[in-house]
Parts: C-alpha cells; structure tokens; sequence
C-alpha cells in the first residue's frame, strides 16, 4: 500500500482472532501515516552574512524542521550544501557571502522521519531566494 508522501508509510494488517472455539476470518486493518503538510508563510530577511528564515508552524504530528541550503535555485535535497534541524519555525544561517543569492527549502518532518532517517519522501517548500546585503 503507498500512502501519502510514499511507500512505507502506509500498511494494511490482516487481523484474527483466535479462541477455544476456533479462527475468526481474518479482518483488513489499514494503518497510514501521511507525511507533514508543507510549511507555509515562509520568508527570509537578511544581513551582510547571514539569513533568517521563519514560517507559519505546520499543524500535527511535527517533530520539527529541515532547513536546507543549495547552491543554486534548482537544487535537491541530497545536493544541500548546508542542513539544519529545528525544533522552532524559524532558522538563521550564518557566514554566508554578501550581496549573493543564497537559496533555501525548508521541510516538516514528523516522528516517522526520526525514526528512520529517510527524508526522501517529506514535502519540501519551494525554493527561497534571498540575497545578503552588500557590505
């Protein structure tokens, strides 16, 4: 079964029950865990060498947040050039060059991505440009 976001998020049981009088037939029971919904709202603000990004909280079961940084504005996820993990909906990347783009996506992860590890299936925003100031 393929739930929402991916495989392995989503099982269905087969369920019986058994006494002295014998097996029940055996029942379907679908488990599914949908991925985090995107995170909205997003927005950046910048100094000479640094971003701050914030955005709206994202409803749930959300253990926090992946911030990414890409080189560039059609970057993927296995190609971050800088990753942070946040608990909060607002994240600050520091020692960055200024008067550049510098570009971001930022994802909710819920219990199932801690556990496992796997990141590939989460729902990442779109890409943020923001440009540092100039010195």
């Amino acid at each position: 079964m393929q739930a929402d976001g991916g495989p392995k998020r989503g099982y269905t049981l087969q369920v019986k029950a058994r006494n002295q009088a014998g097996e029940s037939a055996a029942g379907a029971l679908a488990v599914n865990d949908p991925v985090p919904s995107v995170p909205v709202n997003i927005s950046g603000s910048a100094s000479a060498d640094s971003v701050t990004i914030t955005w709206t909280p994202v409803p749930g079961d959300v253990t926090g947040y992946i911030a990414l940084r890409g080189a560039s504005a059609s970057f993927a996820a296995t190609a971050a050039v800088e990753t942070k993990t946040v608990t909060a909906a607002s994240v600050t990347f520091s020692g960055l060059a200024a008067g550049t783009d510098h570009y971001f996506r930022i994802v909710a992860k819920d219990a199932y991505a801690d556990l496992t590890g796997e990141y590939d299936d989460l729902a990442p925003f779109g890409v943020l440009t923001v440009r540092t100031l100039a010195e």
